[in-house]
């Protein structure tokens, strides 16, 4: 299979959960665009590149999902969280 699940915790709430992750082993391009856009043979890795906490809504690309600053972390529960 070329879908993994990954285990993440989310930065804002704490809250433990499941993602689905593509194995970088089944990442295939098919051909690009002269625009740069890429396609991929079989699973588009594109489409798995945003991780959502499931509890409190909180996303992010997975490159920088835990990147995030205190005071950015405290805005976002003030705006966002019950």
């Amino acid at each position: 299979m070329d879908i993994y699940p990954k285990q993440f915790k989310c930065p804002i709430c704490g809250n433990l959960f499941i993602s689905p992750m593509v194995k970088s082993t089944s990442i295939s391009v098919d051909k690009r665009d002269t625009d740069f856009c890429t396609y991929y043979k079989g699973i588009n890795p594109l489409f798995y590149d945003v991780v959502v906490c499931n509890a409190c809504g909180y996303g992010a690309k997975i490159s920088s999902f835990d990147n995030i600053s205190s005071k950015d972390i405290e805005s976002i529960k003030k705006k966002y969280c019950f």
